[in-house]
């Protein structure tokens, strides 16, 4: 029978060597051949960046290896071990990880869309005949204690995979299945999980600060203890929990001692007094969901984890106010001020922000120093930015996949990890921006080049 330690060891020549016979099979050049690496010790080698779509990986140990940014589509990694493998950004659409032990890899950004997910496992015969497992004792796909923020998770079945304390912050599990699946302490911070099947699910203690639960199945779930701060969610849907006891969830505009129209009032009169008279508007947690005040004037204003999905803000002033892990998403804020704001970690997904300024904002009596907007961590994805003014901006590791920023400024804007997968970028000069580490710009180029030479 297959033994783990006796698998064949491949050195890193031997693997970039299979690797470049690899990149002929998939261009279908003369000489090119499939990479199988099945039952193979490739533990620690290096695969990063390599179109390796179509390989077969069937039972290999790839523990501890380096497979950051690999395309693995259609790949066949049946009953692979990638324990504490770098998996940051990997392609893994369409492909057989049925059985695949993640434990402590890294799959931040990672592409799972379409990709088999079941339980799987290879079974050996013993020289008495009788059968057992390889490997391991258990059929299990694996991601307890995984890093999946980011990732792609869109359809997924996932009951049984993810285990406790994974990392799912920013993960798009839209549609996801989580039936029965414990996730009790689980980063889920800003993830997209409408209409996932969280039926029976344990979601106690859980941090689902910022997260997007509409239409999702919370019925017979236990989200007691759970951090609901910022996210968007049908009370309805809630209501079919079986505990949410001790949740942190938005408030209502009933629980404010003022109305709106008063806050907003004494926050102008604090404004226009420079502090001196009424109050500035704090509006922290509080559920603003549909409000429309286009024109409004709350610059300086505290809006820190609050919820205005589907607000109408349109040539609103904002200047310097803080949303920092609000919950924005549909929000109407084009030809609206935001110079100076601050937005990290913000949910602004589908948001609308034609001609939105994200700029600079110049502080009064310090000799033209500038205070730089903040949009890093935030989610844009599918957001109308064309022609928003983005000059300085930070969008460190912000998700700008989909977004249309056609026409946008992009000067000194600092783009550093952010994800521009799908982005539309026509007319935009990124050359006067910090891109280091940027995600799908590799790919637009190579959509352009291949508008070019007409393949």
């Amino acid at each position: 029978p297959l033994k783990k330690n006796r698998l064949e060891r491949l050195s890193q020549h031997e693997l970039d060597v299979a690797i470049d016979c690899h990149a002929s099979f998939v261009t279908r050049k003369g000489g090119g051949q499939r990479l199988n690496l099945s039952y193979k010790n490739v533990e620690g080698l290096d695969f990063s960046g390599h179109d390796l779509s179509e390989a077969e990986f069937v039972g290999a140990s790839v523990v501890g290896g380096n497979l950051e940014r690999a395309n693995l589509s259609r790949a066949n990694m049946f009953g692979a071990d990638c324990a504490r493998a770098n998996m940051k950004g990997v392609n893994l659409t369409r492909a057989d990880v049925r059985g695949v032990r993640f434990t402590r890899a890294n799959l931040e950004g990672a592409n799972l869309c379409d990709a088999d997910l079941r339980d799987g496992s290879i079974m050996t015969q013993t020289s008495a005949g009788e059968l057992e497992y390889y490997g391991r004792d258990n059929a299990a796909t694996k991601f307890d204690n995984t890093n999946l923020s980011n990732s792609n998770l869109a359809q997924a079945r996932l009951s049984r995979s993810i285990g406790r304390g994974t990392d799912l912050s920013q993960a798009n599990l839209e549609g996801a299945k989580l039936r029965g699946c414990d996730l009790s302490g689980s980063d889920l911070r800003g993830a997209f999980l409408a209409g996932a099947d969280l039926t029976d699910a344990n979601l106690s203690g859980c941090n689902l600060q910022g997260a997007t639960l509409v239409h999702a199945v919370l019925e017979g779930a236990n989200l007691d203890g759970a951090n609901l701060t910022a996210a968007h969610f049908h009370h309805k849907d809630l209501a079919l929990a079986a505990s949410a006891n001790n949740i942190v969830a938005p408030k209502m505009l009933s629980t404010l001692k003022q109305s709106v129209e008063d806050i907003i009032r004494l926050h102008k009169m604090w404004i226009d007094s420079g502090g001196r008279k009424g109050s500035q508007a704090v509006l922290r947690e509080i559920d603003l969901s549909g409000l429309e005040r286009p024109g409004i004037e709350l610059s300086a204003a505290d809006l820190e984890n609050a919820v205005l999905v589907g607000a109408h803000l349109d040539s609103g002033s904002f200047s310097m106010s803080n949303f920092a892990g609000a919950m924005m998403s549909g929000v109407y804020l084009e030809d609206a001020d935001l110079r100076g704001a601050r937005l990290t970690g913000a949910v602004l997904v589908g948001a609308k922000l034609r001609f939105a300024k994200f700029s600079e904002m110049l502080i009064a009596g310090t000799k033209g120093r500038k205070w730089p907007a903040s949009l890093a961590g935030a989610n844009l994805s599918s957001a109308d930015l064309n022609s928003v003014d983005l000059t300085g901006c930070d969008l460190t590791g912000a998700i700008l996949s989909g977004v249309d920023l056609r026409d946008a400024e992009v000067a000194r804007a600092i783009l550093v990890d952010a994800d521009l997968t799908g982005a539309d970028l026509r007319g935009v000069d990124l050359s006067k921006a910090d891109t280091r580490g940027v995600i799908g710009i590799r790919d637009l180029q190579a959509e352009a080049i291949n508008r070019i030479t007409g393949h």
